[in-house]
C-alpha cells in the first residue's frame, strides 16, 4: 500500500491596493497568520463581487506548465476572468527549477501595464526582487501557492501544514496497529513541502505507534491509496476573485485559505465532478467544519 503526501498544491495570494509590502508587516507565514478568512466566507463577509475599474486586466506567472497542477490553476484564472470580463495573461517558467526565467517573466508583466500580478514563486526568495519593482510601478502583487514571499501583504492558498496532518490522521484511523512509514516530500527548500512534511511527522509521531523510517524529496510513480487534493481550478478562481476584490478597494484579510480534501476510494465520487459540483461539495464541507 502506498499513500502519497500530495505536493503539487496550490494556494494563492491576494494583492493589495496600497503598497506591495509595508515595514510594519511581520514576515508572512501563511499557515499561522491570524489575519485570515476561509474562501467560503468571502461573499458572506464582503458581499457580491464588486464593480471593477474600466479596463482592468490581470497578469499571472506560475512555476511551470509541464505540471498539471499549474495548468489547472491557470484554467481557474481564465474561468473567473471570463466570468467577470477581465483578460488574464498566464505565463510560466520552463521548469520548476528555472528561478531566473520565472523572475524575468514576472518583471516583464510588471512593465506591461497589468493592474494586478498573481505569482506562484519557485522558492520563497526568487521573486522577492519583483516586490520593489511592482511597488514602484504601482502594480499590486498576489502570492498564489505554494512558496511564500515573506514581504507579501496578501496570500491566497492552502494551509500547507494541514495537508500533512490530514494524511497522518488517515493512517492513525485506518492503521491502528501502527507500523513503519516513509515520506516522499515535495521540492526541497519550498515552504509548502516543509510545512506538509512537518504536519505529517508531528501528527503521526504523537500517535505513538508509527516509526518514520525515511523522509526524502521526490520529483513519482506507483499505486496510491489516497491523496490530498488542493483543487487547483477552484484555487485559481478564488485567487483571482480575491485579487480583484482588492483592486475594487475591499480590505480583505492577509490570508485567504483555499480548500483541500483527503481523497480515497471511499469519497472519490463526491469530488470527481467539475465546476459548481465540486464547489458545492466543498462548501458543504466548510459548513460542516471539515
Amino acid at each position: 500500500m502506498k499513500f502519497l503526501l500530495a505536493t503539487a498544491t496550490a494556494g494563492l495570494m491576494a494583492l493589495s491596493i496600497g503598497s506591495v509590502f509595508s515595514a510594519d508587516l511581520a514576515p508572512l507565514n501563511s499557515d499561522t497568520e491570524k489575519d485570515r478568512i476561509d474562501w467560503s466566507q468571502l461573499e458572506a463577509k464582503f458581499g457580491a463581487f464588486p464593480k471593477l475599474p474600466e479596463g482592468t486586466k490581470a497578469g499571472a506567472v506560475s512555476k511551470t506548465l509541464t505540471n498539471e497542477y499549474w495548468r489547472s490553476l491557470g484554467e481557474g484564472y481564465k474561468s473567473f476572468g471570463d466570468r467577470t470580463g477581465v483578460p488574464v495573461v498566464y505565463q510560466a517558467a520552463q521548469s520548476e527549477g528555472d528561478q531566473l526565467g520565472q523572475l524575468t517573466i514576472a518583471e516583464g508583466l510588471v512593465t506591461q501595464g497589468y493592474n494586478v500580478l498573481l505569482v506562484s514563486p519557485q522558492t520563497d526568495s526568487n521573486l522577492q526582487p519583483i516586490m520593489e519593482q511592482a511597488k514602484a510601478a504601482n502594480v499590486p502583487v498576489v502570492n498564489v501557492n505554494d512558496a511564500v514571499i515573506p514581504q507579501a501583504e496578501h496570500y491566497v492558498g492552502n494551509v500547507q501544514r494541514d495537508n500533512g496532518v490530514r494524511v497522518a490522521k488517515w493512517f492513525i484511523k485506518n492503521r491502528p496497529d501502527g507500523g513503519k512509514v516513509a515520506i516522499v516530500e515535495g521540492q526541497a527548500g519550498v515552504y509548502a513541502a516543509v510545512q506538509r512534511t512537518d504536519g505529517f511527522k508531528t501528527t503521526i509521531t504523537e500517535a505513538g505507534k508509527f516509526d518514520v523510517v525515511a523522509s526524502v524529496p521526490g520529483n513519482r510513480a506507483g499505486e496510491l491509496t489516497g491523496t490530498v487534493d488542493s483543487f487547483p481550478v477552484l484555487t485559481g478562481e478564488v485567487a483571482l476573485e480575491s485579487a480583484l476584490r482588492l483592486v475594487a478597494g475591499q480590505k480583505l484579510p492577509r490570508v485567504v485559505a483555499t480548500p483541500q480534501a483527503l481523497i480515497t476510494k471511499d469519497n472519490a465520487d463526491r469530488y470527481s465532478g467539475a465546476g459548481d459540483a465540486v464547489r458545492k461539495a466543498l462548501l458543504e464541507d466548510a459548513a460542516a467544519g471539515q
